[in-house]
């Protein structure tokens, strides 16, 4: 169960961090969707003049419509890549922080089981990184139809909602990591580890469904309109059993 008092704990304890990620997300996508035009322009204008055969990369390259450039722009990269930094700096802390700060002792004095505690951070982190997901990309939307663009709104809504399951899934490893280790920078070094070890298989084309990353892109739905359900049912089960390793490792912690 979430424990009411711990969940504003950790709401207030990132307030200042979830300000600025969100507000540099809410700067970028208020500024996107105006500057499409100016980015299409300068690619056109750079390679204009290249040789016939490299200019047929660079088109496969440059997002010709404002979906692709959203995607690639966008979903792909403010959006996910913020939300996945937030997710790393809310992990790193959430256990180990109690450890390197000595409150762990206190906590688990408290009546409240360990399962309860690593609950409360989870939906606490959750909570905030739906925020930074909910409300620039409602300001990205705003800013795209009042620039003129056209767009398909409910796949724009859809792939976002499997970028933050993605989020949320590496907030959920990096914890993990955070309940083993007795420091958050530790915690971190390890998270971006493995991390970058589970990216690996996305560089090869014959190992690219293995990428977890690759999933919370979801190209494939996004862009060749194919179900969303697989990509955001691999990221869920991850996040389920990344949660209950951490219940598991944090129930064995002794201090």
């Amino acid at each position: 169960m979430i424990n009411p008092g711990l969940w504003f704990k950790e709401i207030k304890a990132v307030k200042k961090v979830a300000c600025f990620c969100g507000g540099g997300m809410l700067v970028i996508a208020l500024l996107l969707p105006p500057v499409f035009p100016l980015v299409t322009g300068l690619f056109m204008d750079i390679f204009g003049g290249v040789p016939f055969s490299f200019s047929l990369t660079v088109t496969k390259i440059l997002p010709a419509t404002f979906d692709a450039y959203s995607w690639s722009f966008w979903i792909t990269g403010a959006f996910l890549m913020i939300l996945v930094l937030f997710a790393l700096i809310l992990g790193m802390g959430g256990l180990a922080g109690e450890v390197s700060k000595g409150t762990a002792v206190f906590l688990t004095s408290k009546p409240i089981s360990a399962r309860d505690v690593v609950t409360t951070k989870f939906f606490a982190a959750s909570s905030w990184l739906a925020a930074l997901a909910l409300v620039p990309n409602l300001v990205f939307s705003i800013s795209a139809l009042v620039s003129g663009h056209y767009f398909t709104v409910g796949p724009l809504w859809v792939s976002s909602l499997v970028a933050l399951c993605g989020a949320i899934t590496v907030y959920t490893g990096t914890l993990l990591f955070s309940s083993l280790l007795d420091s958050p920078f530790q915690a971190l070094l390890a998270s971006i580890g493995f991390w970058f070890l589970v990216s690996l298989p996305g560089y090869f084309k014959g190992t690219i469904l293995y990428s977890l990353f690759f999933h919370m892109k979801s190209p494939e739905y996004l862009m060749e309109g194919q179900s969303p359900f697989i990509h955001l049912g691999v990221l869920l089960v991850f996040i389920f059993l990344l949660y209950e390793f951490t219940v598991y490792s944090w129930e064995r912690r002794e201090f």
